[in-house]
This record gives structure tokens, C-alpha cells and sequence, in this order.
């Protein structure tokens, strides 16, 4: 996950099979690994089922190629990762290098189905 010194928060909204998310980090710790970017679900997302989720990301530096970035909720796990979006439609994966300070800031927002 990104774990900054900053500030952390995130809230859900659960409702049946639906729960909408919101997580902003500010300041991540880790500028350097080539480890991929995800954080921690609060229910694991649908088996089969991978939810896009709006991003926003301050002080990112995009791998070349990139037209977006996207939050993906990977199917039957609790795992949300950041998934750029490349020129010829292909998704990447977005690495703690790609924050070029330590003033970076991602925000996610959007709703996913689980199946409890």
C-alpha cells in the first residue's frame, strides 16, 4: 500500500452487494521502490468483477504513454491498485517512483460489488 507520514484517510459506504470508497493519501512515504501502488479494500470485490474507480493524483510522474489512471478493483481479492492507461489501450501498473515528491497526493472515489 502507500503509507505516507502525511495524512491517510479513507471512508466506505456499504449498501447490499455495493460499497462505495474514498481514499486520499497525502505525502506517501515510499518515492522510490518499483513496487506497485494498491491499497486494502474493506470487502473483497466480486469474484470476477474488476470495478474502475475515478483517481486523481497530484505531483505523479506518468510512465510515458499514459492518457489516464484508474483505480481497479481486482476481482475476488481485497486489493485496489492504480492502473495507468496507455496510448494504444493497454493498462500498466502505476510504481511508488512515479510520485515526484514528497508533497505527492492520490485520490480515489468510486463503488464496487462485493459478494457478501
Amino acid at each position: 500500500g502507500v503509507y505516507g507520514d502525511g495524512a491517510e484517510e479513507g471512508t466506505y459506504v456499504k449498501i447490499g452487494s455495493l460499497v462505495h470508497i474514498t481514499i486520499r493519501v497525502y505525502r506517501p512515504l515510499d518515492l522510490t521502490s518499483s513496487t506497485n501502488v494498491s491499497f486494502t479494500l474493506p470487502f473483497t470485490c466480486s469474484s470476477g468483477y474488476t470495478s474502475n474507480l475515478s483517481c486523481y493524483t497530484r505531483l505523479t510522474a506518468f510512465p510515458s504513454g499514459t492518457t489516464n489512471i484508474l483505480g481497479v478493483a481486482v476481482g475476488n481479492t481485497t486489493t485496489l491498485k492504480l492502473r495507468p492507461v496507455e496510448s494504444n489501450g493497454n493498462f500498466g501498473f502505476l510504481n511508488h517512483s512515479a510520485f515526484d515528491s514528497s508533497f505527492a497526493t492520490v485520490q480515489i472515489s468510486g463503488t464496487y460489488t462485493t459478494a457478501s
